[in-house]
């Protein structure tokens, strides 16, 4: 069954998430033959929904977290609901597209692949998305990484380990389809950087436990390398992706 990490920071992880690159949505319209349905899994607050509403005449956007889709904007050909997903309740061979953007490594894969491959039609698209760690420069990345990830190295889920490897050891039941090399700049001052950190699964788990010191004392450090913090920013973030068709049977 996938994991629900993100109910309690729903608001924050609206409003903080980077959004993800035009060229990534050129390329993957491209490859689907038709544009009737898509369905998005795990789509949180509906970041990458909008961009599938315009060009999908139908597009079935679930998640585990009612307060997610709480977050989410309403679109006049977006069904929203919350459902696991490993349990689609979409009809055998209607999706042109399935996809998810930042949560594939959460799912029960083995379940998940049974309901994508149930609901694509043949040659019907599959694809994950997401994004790893974010770089500025030098001296303000080394602050970040020992200022706010290095006291929280234990809180992480294993899942994530999938995704800091890129999906490379994930056993993908598609005719793979190469994609082309994706840039993900993202500008950001140092409070909305902060309010992205404070979003994530793994400082979210040691808040938890601890309590948010820790971080209001890294905002101070960071500032430190910094500068002002209502200044922006510009950041690359490593981009994830996977993109196959399902396999004619």
């Amino acid at each position: 069954m996938s994991l629900d990490l993100f109910s309690t920071q729903a608001d924050t992880y609206a409003v903080s998430r980077p959004q993800y690159p035009q060229q990534w949505y050129d390329f993957l319209f491209e490859q689907c033959a038709e544009n009737s349905l898509a369905w998005e899994a795990a789509c949180g607050n509906g970041q990458a929904t909008v961009a599938l509403s315009k060009h999908f005449s139908l597009v079935v956007a679930t998640d585990l977290s009612q307060q997610q889709i709480d977050n989410a904007a309403p679109f006049v050909n977006v069904s929203y609901s919350v459902r696991a997903a490993e349990n689609s309740a979409l009809a055998d061979d209607s999706c042109d597209l399935v996809c998810t953007a930042q949560a594939l490594h959460w799912f029960d894969l083995p379940q998940y692949w049974q309901t994508v491959s149930r609901v694509l039609k043949p040659g019907g698209v599959f694809a994950a998305w997401g994004y790893n760690w974010n770089s500025f420069d030098d001296d303000i990345d080394a602050c970040i990484q020992s200022e706010v990830f290095k006291p929280i190295e234990s809180s992480w889920a294993p899942n994530n380990k999938l995704l800091w490897d890129r999906y490379r050891y994930i056993d993908f039941p598609f005719e793979s389809i190469d994609v082309p090399a994706i840039a993900m700049p993202a500008e950001y001052n140092l409070h909305e950087l902060f309010n992205l950190y404070r979003s994530m699964s793994g400082v979210q788990i040691y808040i938890q436990q601890h309590g948010d010191e820790y971080l209001r004392r890294a905002f101070e450090n960071v500032k430190t390398v910094w500068g002002d913090p209502e200044i922006k920013k510009t950041s690359y973030w490593e981009f994830v992706s996977y993109c196959g068709r399902l396999r004619h049977q």
